[in-house]
């Protein structure tokens, strides 16, 4: 049996295809992302009768982690705007697998 983790191919190597979908991030929009990865643990469910869904992140703490980034209100404004909208297309993608 093997894990999520573990390679597909047995650890003989690892293949891009060993992980899934891969895909490019542009660069403008590579802070962004990195960000919202680091906040991938912190997704709110709801569940009922139908089943268990992600309804949006728990961004609690992430006007004290934005701060520490030093930016102008502009760049402060587009961050939080660019994450937003990742995390709609996230709810959406996911939910679209349940």
């Amino acid at each position: 049996m093997r894990n999520s983790r573990q390679p597909k191919n047995g650890g003989g190597g690892i293949l891009p295809e060993d992980f899934g979908e891969v895909f490019e991030v542009w660069p403008e929009n590579f802070r962004t992302y990195l960000i919202f990865r680091r906040f991938e643990s912190q997704w709110n469910w709801v569940s009922g009768l139908g089943g268990a869904a992600r309804v949006g992140l728990n961004m609690s703490a992430l006007p004290v982690f934005i701060n520490r980034m030093q930016l102008t209100d502009d760049e402060y404004e587009q961050l939080l705007d660019d994450l937003l909208m990742m995390e709609v297309e996230a709810i959406r993608a996911m939910n679209e697998k349940v």
